[in-house]
């Protein structure tokens, strides 16, 4: 082993650690026990849904009517097999003539025998009368009100759970038209796909009947079925309707929260070249269900995400990332599907990566840089501490396939497109993106449509790209060194990769990466590509640098295990960029403390122009011992940026230090951020005493978005309860 300075100890035990944790975790979850599945084969192909709806709410019944249109996809075809849940009481089922066929339901599987035999391309109708309730140990149809929803109807969709309330095909690679007609009980609306053809009021019932016509093909997970007592706020994109269709609580966040709509899908008419293909997008209030989820036509969003959103409130949440992820679908997963629930990438990495193209374009690069920086720690937790999976996954249970819409699916996906990017380059990977977007239009895919549409844009072969980064798992894992040799001026970079190999881990990635040569007058950069286990790298330089960045343009998912002496690191921290500089901050801290080091974390938490970097400073300086710390913690209390203050105020917390109890209160009162109030509460719990709840349950009467206050009130009360008892 070689000789190591006391100081590198630290980063050096810390590479140890993180590759041998992600070596022992990634088998944590054995999910290679999990069933293989494959594309499901039918022998018919659904044209048309004409489902009719009525609904008893005291007896949360649903009624229905469907009538499939459908065509055969074989000779003697004599016998149709429809999903249909265990929920659904099935009353007939009827051929186009109006005659009984015979029919047996088992589980949530219909089969119907025909009356005839049918040969391939014949066309033919069924219409199934069932009655629906609420499914056992799943979604519910029929939901009860809350202090944050109302009564109201929703059918679940996502990933197969529109069997249960509308007999069907309910896998997502047969796509199909309908029409909706929804009888809405008196005082609600109904939403769902497509254009609004009708709305008729009932005299008997006092109701009203909605008409809905989707006439563009797309699958069963993405229809939409919600009947509330919704306010309707109308918007417009030219002549392209845009809704929002909240509970009366929420309608003061509808526009604060959907406002931007019409901004994001023209940027992506434009970003893909491909015009939006639908009648109209609405975004749709349902009750909690974990966040949002894409729909065509209709984005259906948890309430839970802008309960009492405001001003005040968009400066701690960014809303219209999550507006962008969910419109960007209406192209990726709604216009183009996937075959099977082992393809997710291609509805969520691309949502995923869209997200991060608009937050690029709207707040900077710098803060793009912090979001893809945020995707990588979200993979790598995940490859951490549950497992490593191929991003192409067929192991799921069939009644389960949300197991595959993981970290790897979204963040993992998306990296590995910006890193496509990076190779092709920009021209090449929209011109291909929009290719495949109108090659496949309202078609189900895989991954090999994709690889096949990058060779007819471009010429180029990446079948290499997606072998190793999406049907194998895992990232590389860089040890690194250097040397310089003053006489011949040469730096020498030797870069091995050492990730383990296990369930086909790539021994050695093929992949490029850019070398970042540093010095106080500017910088070289060098590009280079990888293919070898071990790579030696010699540069020819005029001056010793003064760093050497590996990766410079960081876009490369990654570990690295590269030592870097101080003063290096306290040049990368006052000269790399947002996410070098926040990277330098973090190893500084993991060193033995010194007086310089010290001296530059202040300097850094106190100066620099990122609130990324600050924050990553103040954090290293954690451990400086109370009286220090809480000098520079008041003192970036009052940092411009919501994020700073509200990480010093948990440092200040942590201390557990009870003179802080009013100085938490005073920021409560003066505050302006939403997350830093709550973050003050969560301090007084954690520094006070039972003689300060009063004070904490007046502040958790305050309205805020996400009620974060509220929440934040009980979690000090419980702290200070705990600690006293």
């Amino acid at each position: 082993m070689k000789y190591v300075r006391k100081e590198f100890i630290g980063l050096l035990l810390i590479a140890i650690i993180i590759s041998f944790s992600l070596k022992s975790a990634a088998q944590e979850e054995d999910i290679y026990s999990r069933p293989v599945q494959f594309e499901r084969s039918h022998n018919y192909d659904v044209l048309n849904y004409l489902a009719e709806f009525s609904f008893d709410l005291e007896a949360k019944q649903l009624f229905g009517n469907v009538e499939v249109q459908l065509r055969a996809l074989k000779n003697h075809f004599n016998e149709c097999l429809l999903d249909a849940g265990e929920n659904m009481s099935i009353n007939s089922v009827k051929d186009l003539n109006g005659e009984s066929l015979e029919y047996k339901h088992r589980g949530d599987k219909l089969t119907i025998s025909l009356s005839e035999s049918y040969n391939y391309n014949d066309t033919l109708s069924l219409t199934i009368s069932y009655l629906s309730v609420d499914p056992v140990d799943d979604q519910n149809i029929f939901q009860d009100s809350t202090d944050q929803y109302p009564t109201m109807i929703w059918g679940p969709n996502f990933p197969n759970r529109v069997r249960f309330w509308m007999p069907c095909y309910d896998f997502p690679n047969d796509k199909a038209t309908h029409e909706m007609i929804i009888h809405a009980p008196e005082g609600f609306k109904a939403v769902s796909n497509g254009e609004l053809f009708s709305v008729k009021n009932e005299k008997d019932t006092g109701g009203s009947v909605w008409h809905w016509k989707q006439d563009l093909p797309h699958s069963t997970y993405l229809y939409v079925l919600a009947v509330a007592p919704y306010v309707v706020f109308s918007d417009s994109l030219g002549d392209l309707p845009v809704n929002y269709w909240v509970f009366p609580r929420d309608s003061a966040s509808a526009l604060p929260a959907f406002s931007r709509t019409p901004e994001i899908i023209s940027f992506f008419n434009e970003l893909y070249n491909f015009e939006y293909p639908w009648a109209k997008c609405d975004q749709v209030m349902i009750p909690p269900m974990g966040g949002a989820s894409e729909s065509t036509t209709a984005t259906l969003y948890s309430n839970g995400l802008i309960i009492n959103l405001d001003d005040k409130g968009l400066k701690d949440y960014n809303f219209d990332r999550i507006i962008a992820h969910e419109t960007a679908h209406h192209w990726w997963g709604d216009l183009i599907t996937l075959r099977t629930w082992s393809l997710t990438w291609l509805n969520e990495s691309f949502g995923t990566y869209s997200d991060h193209i608009w937050t690029n374009r709207t707040r900077g690069a710098d803060e793009g840089a912090i979001d893809l920086q945020a995707k990588k720690d979200a993979y790598m937790g995940e490859a951490h501490t549950k497992y490593m999976r191929p991003i192409v996954f067929n192991r799921y249970n069939m009644d389960s396939p949300g197991q595959n819409f993981d970290r790897h699916t979204y963040q993992k996906g998306a990296l590995m497109l910006h890193l496509l990017r990076s190779i092709l380059g920009d021209d090449l990977f929209f011109k291909t993106i929009s290719y495949f977007l109108h090659k496949n239009a309202f078609q189900p895919v895989d991954t090999h449509d994709f690889i096949k549409a990058i060779k007819e844009v471009t010429g180029q072969n990446m079948e290499w790209f997606f072998d190793q980064f999406f049907y194998k798992p895992g990232h590389p894992v860089f040890e690194l060194s250097k040397s310089w040799d003053e006489n011949s001026k040469v730096l020498t970079m030797e870069i091995r990769q050492v990730q383990d190999t296990i369930h086909g881990v790539p021994y050695a990635f093929r992949l490029p990466v850019s070398i970042g040569i540093y010095n106080p007058s500017g910088k070289l950069t060098r590009e280079l590509w990888l293919s070898k286990r071990m790579e030696k790298f010699e540069f020819k330089l005029d001056q010793k640098p003064s760093m050497v960045k590996f990766d410079d343009n960081n876009i490369l998912l990654k570990e690295i295990r590269y030592t870097q002496p101080v003063h290096e690191l306290i040049f990368k921290l006052g000269h790399d960029d947002v996410i070098g500089r926040a990277e330098a901050a973090r190893l500084m801290g993991t060193m033995e403390r010194s007086d310089r080091i010290t001296e530059e974390l202040i300097n850094s938490a106190r100066d620099d122009i990122s609130w990324y970097v600050r924050m990553a400073a103040l954090e290293s300086l954690e451990n400086l011992g109370y009286d220090k710390i809480s000098k520079i913690c008041r003192e970036l209390s009052e940092d411009v940026d919501p994020q700073v203050r509200t990480t010093a105020i948990r440092i200040l917390g942590n201390t557990g230090e009870k003179n802080l109890v009013g100085f938490f209160k005073r920021k409560f009162q003066a505050e302006d951020s939403y997350r830093v109030q709550a973050e003050c509460l969560r301090s007084i719990g954690k520094c006070g005493s039972e003689k300060d709840i009063p004070f904490i349950q007046q502040a958790g009467t305050m309205t805020s978005t996400r009620n974060v206050i509220h929440n934040s009130s009980l979690a000090a009360i419980s702290t200070i309860k705990k600690n006293n008892n």
